[in-house]
């Protein structure tokens, strides 16, 4: 009985962290367009299937860390730290999410991994993804790692400067989510694809 009650306070602690943070005025949404301004770090629950296995697959990013975080599916829903279009793809195959975001100035940077339930087929979670931001308008970036997608959307004429990248590729542990957004586009060019090589030598990609 003990035990149960302390899982349950851990979750929920967990819950209360991750919604802290969103009221702080985190949102990352599909098109990577609202950057984070909260400075608050939330840690990995050891407890959490998968944890240790995902912190060792993602490395952090170069800047002031502002989100560190292993939950469920469900516990990271309830924050609003991913598009209501992000979850439609990943509510039926994912089981657990881990994420590290960090800030340089106007710059931002994020590793994720996307965890299926063991025997799940990662390869076409990964595919279910990719096709997700496609259809939103990100576009191929040439030149990239065999095995990894990567895609670039730009703002449109009229709106604030904004250049998104993101990558995604398919790991063991699941599907790996490399990004980086600003204002910059050669900045962000750049520290997308330092990143994305650091994350491919830490988790190399399937296939």
């Amino acid at each position: 009985m003990t035990r149960r009650g302390t899982g349950s306070i851990g979750t929920v602690a967990v819950v209360l962290l991750l919604v802290g943070l969103a009221a702080g005025g985190w949102a990352l949404w599909g098109d990577g367009s609202d950057a984070p301004h909260t400075q608050s770090v939330v840690y990995a629950d050891p407890r959490l299937p998968s944890s240790a296995q995902s912190r060792e697959t993602l490395v952090t990013p170069d800047g002031d860390v502002v989100l560190d975080s292993t939950g469920s599916l469900g516990v990271i829903a309830k924050a609003r730290v991913l598009s209501d279009a992000d979850l439609e793809v990943l509510m039926p195959s994912v089981a657990t999410i881990s994420m590290r975001v960090a800030r340089s100035g106007e710059l931002t940077r994020g590793t994720w991994l996307f965890s299926p339930p063991p025997g799940d087929d990662v390869a076409e979670l990964t595919r279910s993804i990719d096709d997700l931001y496609r259809r939103s308008g990100y576009q191929p970036v040439p030149g990239q790692h065999a095995a990894v997608s990567a895609l670039v959307l730009r703002s449109s004429d009229g709106q604030p400067r904004q250049t998104t990248y993101r990558a995604h590729y398919s790991t063991a542990g699941g599907t790996v989510r490399v990004e980086a957004f600003g204002p910059d586009d050669t900045a962000v060019a750049e520290a997308f694809k330092v990143l994305l090589d650091r994350q491919l030598k830490a988790a190399p990609a399937l296939g």
